[in-house]
């Protein structure tokens, strides 16, 4: 299974979520709520397998930044090429991830930008 087949589907403020399914299909606990950051819950398992990574070292912009409450639901951002986060404006490297986006150009991204990636290994 190449790592090229994951998408980005998620991003928890944590760890950027990725799926062979198409982030249109993903669902999980609310995410059809607005605001995302205050109600959607992680993608259902049934969507999976699942690839997780962690970033540090850039400043990532969510969808929510420059709204007390986001006018957008994980729904929303999936479907609409909302970015789920984007670099500060500030940045040597702009760049913004939108769903879909495969694992492997999101970590080439990542660390064009100075990051540092970290995968989260899970026991399947």
């Amino acid at each position: 299974m190449s790592d090229k087949e994951f998408k980005l589907c998620y991003y928890d403020g944590t760890f950027f979520w990725f799926s062979q399914r198409d982030p249109k299909e993903i669902f999980g606990d609310d995410w059809n709520d607005r605001p995302h950051e205050c109600n959607a819950g992680e993608p259902y398992s049934e969507f999976g397998p699942f690839k997780k990574i962690a970033v540090d070292g850039v400043e990532l912009r969510a969808a929510s930044y420059g709204y007390e409450n986001s006018p957008f639901s994980a729904q929303d951002i999936n479907e609409m090429n909302i970015p789920w986060v984007t670099s500060s404006p500030y940045a040597d490297v702009k760049f913004g991830l939108l769903a879909g986006t495969t694992y492997e150009e999101c970590i080439k991204i990542f660390l064009l930008a100075g990051a540092e990636v970290y995968i989260k290994m899970e026991v399947v």
